[in-house]
């Protein structure tokens, strides 16, 4: 699970936001601008902003949902405020912004705030658009934006700070697009891609999605071969026998191939049927791993069950298929499992690119 929250801010609490804006290290990304701003120091980038000031500001940010919203970031562990994130309307779309505290950069809070901002923006408050500007010299920070689902637009901006232009390029996120994927909290229909004519079906998705019970409904049926992937790099018997074929071809191969070279696993598989007039599925959780998307044939189908179903399910299974387990071992499993709540992006990535070809 996320240890990242967002939380509106009460008055009392403002205090925090007016001392970020004083603190160089956190505002230098703004400095060098020909900003027309009261209390703005081009060398540092810092706002100096009064006690009223600040209540004049919050009166006009705060609880104004659903058009606009603003929210201080935390992390479970940490007391106080990391940063801020917030969106508002601008012309015809709705720009938004995040600032992350200069001591706590570069432990990828933002990208959890981003991913919780979109749920808030998307799921709560139905707007339809995010946008920001970003300098095409902060490359980490598009690059955060992408992972969580912006994509670069024409869009651009030229400014000139401390006297050299600098472009910023617009990054956006639509409603239509974040419905592309997988969330912690609301389950959605498999998204199918035919990419090729190719019999092939490319299945994949979080453990606990249905993807194996999709996937089974095929095992009996002749016009089928059915190749999973845990299967095929495990050691327990089962009735998928082409799986289990399929172990000596890769006996000399690691698991982590599915990991570190899943092209590789992928195109041998294919290789290895290549002869074969049935359709070929291919059930693995590790599509997320691919490098080129140019050697995927066939149809692609990603079940998008929501993460929250998805941990209910393993644990439960986990029960199930496991009654003389210890506590330790059944909080274990589950502090593992845990990891599934970062995994899923590496998927979303997955569907990303494959909505693109």
């Amino acid at each position: 699970m996320s240890n990242i929250y967002l939380k509106v801010p009460s008055l009392d609490e403002i205090h925090y936001r007016q001392e970020w804006m004083m603190d160089p290290k956190t505002m230098d990304y703004n400095a060098g601008y020909d900003i027309d701003l009261s209390g703005y120091n081009k060398e540092t980038g810092t706002i100096s902003r009064t006690d009223e000031e600040m209540k004049s500001w919050y009166n006009n940010w705060i609880n104004k949902e659903l058009d606009k919203y603003y929210a201080y970031i935390y992390v479970n562990e940490i007391d106080e405020p990391i940063g801020e994130i917030f969106y508002y309307p601008n012309d015809n779309i709705h720009s938004m912004g995040i600032l992350i505290k200069g001591e706590y950069r570069g432990k990828g809070y933002s990208l959890d705030a981003l991913l919780e901002l979109e749920k808030i923006a998307f799921e709560k408050n139905n707007i339809n658009e995010l946008s920001d500007m970003i300098p095409l010299s902060r490359t980490g920070a598009i690059k955060i934006f992408e992972k969580a689902g912006f994509i670069k637009t024409d869009k651009e901006r030229k400014e000139f700070v401390f006297g050299h232009e600098e472009t910023s390029r617009q990054l956006l996120i639509t409603k239509d697009m974040y419905n592309l994927y997988i969330t912690e909290t609301v389950d959605k229909k498999p998204y199918v891609k035919d990419i090729t004519d190719d019999k092939i079906i490319n299945l994949t998705g979080e453990s606990g999605s249905g993807k194996s019970t999709y996937s089974d409904k095929y095992l009996n049926d002749d016009n089928y071969i059915v190749i999973d992937t845990d299967i095929v790099f495990g050691d327990k018997e089962s009735d998928n026998k082409e799986s289990v074929n399929l172990r000596e071809v890769f006996k000399d191969v690691k698991k982590d191939c599915l990991i570190n070279d899943f092209d590789y696993f992928y195109k041998t598989t294919l290789d290895y049927y290549k002869d074969t007039d049935k359709i070929l599925v291919i059930d693995s959780a590790q599509f997320r791993n691919i490098k080129d998307y140019s050697i995927l044939k066939g149809k692609v189908i990603v079940m998008r069950t929501s993460i929250n179903t998805c941990f209910e399910r393993v644990v439960s299974r986990f029960i199930n298929r496991n009654k003389n387990a210890t506590k330790e071992e059944f909080e274990a499993f589950k502090e593992r499992k845990k990891g599934m709540f970062s995994w899923y992006k590496k998927i979303n990535e997955f569907i990303m690119n494959i909505d693109k070809l």
